[in-house]
């Protein structure tokens, strides 16, 4: 196996020699280092969550665009993973001078361990809370929750992220070895159309999202604006830097 330039550039960033036998190996270079570049910063990833991917950093900045005149904000980020965007617009609201309530969640209970090793090593202490089930006043909460069916009764957000699981069942087994045989499927099929997740927590949101609240999902290449019409929202699909389809934008 051949190291991609990105992949030596990762191994050495993490102080790591790339003539390693040790990577000498199918299984993706950020799980044998344990560690994945996002947003310029080193993330801990493990074979529970997905490994970020370069596409997924516009979804911060389309968040970024959002909120660009306020001064606080409510945000949570839906399916979190390894924790990095919830992490990562939480350091940006930070360095804006932008106060904010943020939750972090997702349904396994080992993804949180890993989202939570991520918020102790990246943010300062004094910003954030982790638990599992439970709500304080501290600005960044991790909780367990299916999409937002354990999330306060109460609680409205400015903003909810998500990268759910997207990709059409069917195309499972044509997805690269390194990604099929060794990244979560929990967290890649997204049913016959890769939608059933999607469609689920875009009816959650309508109780969740404040007024003038928006929705940004991370979505495959085939989720385009016509299939926004057919599903009878209010949506745009935006493209990611490589011009492929990437992103639903939705309000209610």
């Amino acid at each position: 196996m051949s190291l991609s330039p990105a992949e030596i550039n990762l191994i050495i960033k993490a102080g790591q020699d790339p003539f390693d036998p040790k990577f000498q190996t199918e299984m993706p270079v950020e799980y044998v280092l344990g560690k994945a570049e996002f947003y310029g910063h080193l993330f801990n990833v493990n074979a529970n969550v997905l490994i970020p991917r370069i596409e997924t950093e516009q979804i911060i900045r389309l968040g970024l665009e959002y909120i660009i005149d306020r001064k606080s904000i409510s945000f949570a980020d839906v399916a979190t993973g390894s924790g990095v965007i919830g992490i990562v617009f939480a350091e940006q609201l930070n360095k804006r001078g932008v106060t904010f309530d943020g939750y972090l969640s997702d349904i396994s209970d080992a993804a949180i361990e890993v989202a939570k090793q991520n918020l102790d090593e990246h943010l300062d202490p004094k910003h954030l809370n982790c638990f599992t089930n439970g709500i304080n006043d501290s600005k960044l909460k991790v909780i367990r929750s299916d999409l937002l069916s354990d999330y306060p009764k109460n609680k409205k957000f400015d903003l909810i992220f998500s990268n759910l699981p997207y990709i059409p069942s069917a195309r499972i087994t044509q997805l690269a070895r390194s990604v099929k045989d060794f990244e979560p499927h929990l967290a890649l099929d997204g049913g016959v159309d890769g939608l059933d997740l999607i469609k689920k927590l875009i009816e959650q949101s309508r109780e969740y999202l404040a007024k003038d609240g928006v929705l940004i999902l991370e979505v495959d290449d085939t989720h385009t604006q016509e299939k926004i019409s057919e599903l009878g929202i209010d949506a745009n699909a935006v493209e990611d830097e490589f011009g492929k389809n990437r992103f639903w934008i939705v309000k209610f």
